[in-house]
């Protein structure tokens, strides 16, 4: 009988094993679940305006297939139907300047997952409407690069294990666009007798024994307070210290030049707003040619990579297929969000209203 117990016992602690390997085999094989923003789409068009939109996907998957099913397969096209899915993608959606109404559904296949996004787009005549044009801006450069920016530096002083030497700097005002945080140290002369002690913000970065040049890289930060000292040493005789030519918290961060331009509309213009238009001519760029964000009052209304000569957009939506809101005093920017440059021969604005 015991014998038997033993055999059971082991039987039961078998089974167990196998379903938690099950489980975990389960758990690490099976593929992630996606979605989709936005979960579903109303769209009243006219053929001036930008006929596209976007949708935004977010997950893991192998393998994501969009099919547009019913009216709107007549008028919409993916710029990708077929990918893998890592993180989040933006798939833009184009529509076809045909007049009626449209309605279907935007099916979403990943591995496990079936998404039916319903989609209604009506798309009208455009009604006759009054046009001003605003005003040239002239030409301009959107430029974004990589520098080195030193922000302390300290110069030529010693430190022991009685005797602590501190360096802070103020990171605040260029924190989102700092890239790498380094501290740079050149030992001009040390005795060896025991590690020099560096601490950030009251935490132990580095303790070693240190000569020439040292490098630590250093977490981003609104404030860096650092304090350098020798460790002591069981060797009382001897007194351990370290001779330091500079001490320098350094940077690379991202410049990006931005041009920001205002103009005014009249009440009529406000009240009865229907659209912008943006023309840009572009005389030389790097390549390959930066993506570039345009925003009208805050709002995104343009972030792609734009056509090596000229564009022209038609705008009564931003990129997230919320209407446009303007007011009496207003502001469009232009930037890069990627490295290099755009040289913009001219640009203009005008305002469409009923």
């Amino acid at each position: 009988m015991k014998s038997q117990a033993r055999i059971d016992e082991f039987a039961f602690i078998l089974l167990a094993g196998l379903v938690f390997i099950a489980v975990l085999v389960w758990f690490y094989m099976t593929p992630g679940k996606i979605s989709v923003s936005p979960s579903s789409i109303t769209l009243s068009l006219t053929p001036a305006d930008n006929l596209f939109f976007y949708l935004n996907l977010s997950g893991e998957s192998e393998n994501v297939s969009l099919k547009a099913v019913g009216d709107i397969s007549r008028i919409i096209y993916f710029s990708e139907n077929y990918f893998p899915l890592a993180n989040s993608k933006r798939v833009k959606v184009g529509i076809l300047p045909q007049i009626g109404v449209y309605s279907g559904s935007i099916i979403v296949e990943g591995e496990v997952d079936r998404i039916e996004v319903p989609v209604t787009i009506e798309i009208t005549e455009a009604p006759l409407l009054k046009r001003r044009e605003i005003k040239p801006f002239g030409a301009f450069r959107l430029e974004s690069k990589a520098e080195e920016k030193i922000f302390t530096k300290k110069k030529d002083f010693e430190v022991t294990p009685d005797k602590i030497v501190s360096l802070s700097a103020d990171l605040s005002q260029y924190l989102p666009f700092i890239k790498d945080l380094y501290l740079y140290l050149k030992v001009e002369e040390t005795n060896k007798e025991s590690p020099l002690v560096v601490r950030v913000n009251g935490k132990e970065v580095f303790k070693k024994l240190a000569a020439g040049i040292v490098k630590i890289k250093l977490n981003k930060t609104d404030v860096v307070n650092i304090e350098f000292t020798a460790s002591p040493t069981w060797k009382f005789w001897v007194k351990p210290y370290y001779k330091i030519e500079e001490a320098r918290v350094e940077a690379t961060i991202s410049v990006s030049s931005k041009k920001v331009f205002n103009f005014s509309l009249s009440s009529e213009e406000v009240t009865n707003f229907k659209k912008i238009e943006l023309a840009m001519f572009i005389s030389n760029y790097s390549l390959p040619i930066p993506k570039l964000l345009v925003k009208l009052n805050d709002k995104i209304i343009y972030w792609e990579r734009p056509p090596l000569k000229s564009i022209v957009l038609n705008v009564s939506r931003d990129i997230l297929g919320m209407p446009l809101y303007v007011a009496l005093s207003n502001s469009i920017s232009f930037e890069i969000t990627e490295k290099g440059f755009i040289d913009f021969a001219s640009a203009s604005l005008a305002v469409y209203y009923s």
